[in-house]
């Protein structure tokens, strides 16, 4: 593990929220893809949980402190 953060699947899915704010993309579309990327929809209105990946469960120092 030698990076703490994937720039490009952030990058990736920031444009994934941006073309559903533009309409690009409807519900469904969008809840697959938020569901890949950890994001989850709790029942409070506005709250979302995100899981974190870690690969293999093994994080170093600098990742734990990252999180």
């Amino acid at each position: 593990m030698s990076t703490v953060f994937d720039n490009d699947e952030a990058a990736r899915y920031e444009a994934a929220v941006q073309a559903f704010l533009a309409g690009e993309y409807d519900a469904e579309r969008f809840m697959a893809l938020r569901l890949q990327h950890g994001v989850y929809g709790q029942r409070q209105e506005g709250v979302q949980m995100v899981r974190v990946k870690i690969p293999g469960g093994v994080l170093n120092a600098e990742q734990l402190l990252a999180i």
